[in-house]
């Protein structure tokens, strides 16, 4: 399967737009999940390994900014 560039922005673009939403800081999920992929063999994380990245599971919950954070993402 061939991925475009369009593909690629689009699926890479979706989950960082999803966290934002979520008060969850979009890089620094990036920057974790791509660790958490580096530790696990260079495979991303499955099951319970994937939670702490899913922003609707509690430890997803627990990334989110405090509301007395200034910085914002996008609106819904």
């Amino acid at each position: 399967m061939r991925f475009s560039a369009r593909t690629t922005s689009a699926t890479t673009t979706w989950p960082l737009t999803t966290a934002a939403q979520h008060g969850i800081e979009p890089l620094t999920l990036l920057t974790d999940y791509l660790q958490a992929c580096a530790q696990n063999g260079g495979t991303a994380p499955a099951g319970a390994g994937l939670d702490p990245f899913l922003p609707w599971t509690p430890q997803g919950r627990a990334r989110r900014r405090p509301a007395s954070d200034p910085r914002q993402g996008p609106g819904p």
